[in-house]
């Protein structure tokens, strides 16, 4: 993958300690790094602001939207430094027509500018829903259904979006498309029964990389278990961590069971709209 492409899956994943870290390696000039090192003390600090408020709401969402801006602010300054020193190599060069010939002594930024606007329309100057990624045993299909029922609110004020494996399109590759949509999810709900235990996919396949991405301290991803019934679930990672409904109900257990999803939703927005 090139540098670009590297630095466009980073923004896309709002993963800007590594998107800083390879501009940071590109810098040439003094400048820069001056200009920079001003950049990234906000960086710090807005996302120390950011840990502070895991995933709540308002408050998340307007720190990530200040990451995001402070980020363009440095490539657009970088850009513009860059071409006022292409210009003054201009002048003093022996070019016959130096207007056709401007170069960028840093190729990255040149590469960079070029592909600034679809960097930026990976970026809206707004709060993106967060991304919900659900795993789940197909014959447990209609709980699907119920989840996105009792969910529809904040699918409707575009507070989330839902992704499961029925959203895939023919002719697509399942398996890249699938852990494409679980690297970049905000939430990875685990629709917890004996058939979920079942399914090798998702015990042998999907699960380790939830586990991994949830062990990652510097991964906000949060996993949430809702157990649709009860059953032997015992040594699993998933055991340890709190699920919704909080009372501990398995949902099946709720008459009738949409009351049980209605009680989950309610929770959840809880914690993404305090």
């Amino acid at each position: 993958m090139t540098n670009e492409g590297y630095l466009e899956q980073y923004v896309n994943q709002d993963n800007y300690t590594d998107a800083y870290s390879l501009i940071e390696s590109h810098l040439i000039d003094k400048a820069d790094s001056v200009l920079f090192k001003n950049h990234i003390k906000t960086f710090e600090k807005t996302e120390t602001e950011r840990r502070l408020t895991p995933v709540q709401g308002k408050n998340y969402n307007k720190s990530l939207l200040k990451l995001r801006i402070n980020f363009f602010d440095l490539i657009d300054q970088l850009i513009d430094q860059s071409w006022l020193r292409s210009e003054r190599l201009n002048e003093i060069s022996e070019y016959e027509n130096p207007q056709e010939k401007k170069i960028l002594p840093n190729d990255f930024l040149q590469e960079l500018e070029s592909d600034e606007k679809d960097f930026k329309k990976l970026i809206k100057e707004q709060s993106r829903p967060f991304r919900i990624f659900v795993s789940y045993s197909h014959r447990d299909r209609k709980a699907i259904d119920m989840l996105k029922s009792s969910f529809s609110g904040m699918t409707q004020h575009n507070l989330i979006e839902i992704w499961y494996d029925g959203e895939l399109l023919p002719g697509e590759e399942w398996e890249p498309k699938i852990f494409a949509k679980l690297n970049t999810a905000d939430f990875v709900f685990l629709l917890i029964s004996q058939y979920f235990i079942e399914s090798f996919f998702c015990i042998k396949r999907e699960l380790p990389e939830i586990i991994t991405r949830h062990n990652n301290d510097d991964d906000p991803m949060k996993v949430i278990p809702i157990y649709l019934k009860n059953g032997d679930y015992k040594g699993f990672e998933f055991g340890k961590l709190q699920w919704i409904p909080k009372e501990k109900k398995y949902l099946d257990k709720y008459k009738p069971k949409i009351n049980g999803w209605n009680q989950t939703a309610i929770e959840f927005r809880k914690l993404i709209d305090p």
